[in-house]
């Protein structure tokens, strides 16, 4: 069984990701399944698919345990 979200990055470029879904730490959120070449960054706003949204939540509290400095 693997794990269930992995951490990357260097200075402020960082990231968290799931088989799924991944976050930047600027905020770009990318569905790995329909867009692993991540061209098209899913928004935060109104217009975003459900799953995005709770992905985006998830992800975000994963960033915000690790206590990263800005």
């Amino acid at each position: 069984e693997g794990r269930e979200w992995v951490f990357a990055g260097r200075n402020e470029n960082y990231f968290v990701r799931t088989n799924d879904w991944k976050l930047h730490g600027d905020g770009r959120l990318f569905d790995m399944a329909t867009d692993p070449d991540e061209q098209e960054p899913l928004g935060p706003g109104d217009g975003a698919p459900e799953k995005a949204k709770e992905a985006r939540t998830h992800l975000q509290s994963i960033l915000e345990s690790l206590k990263l400095s800005d």
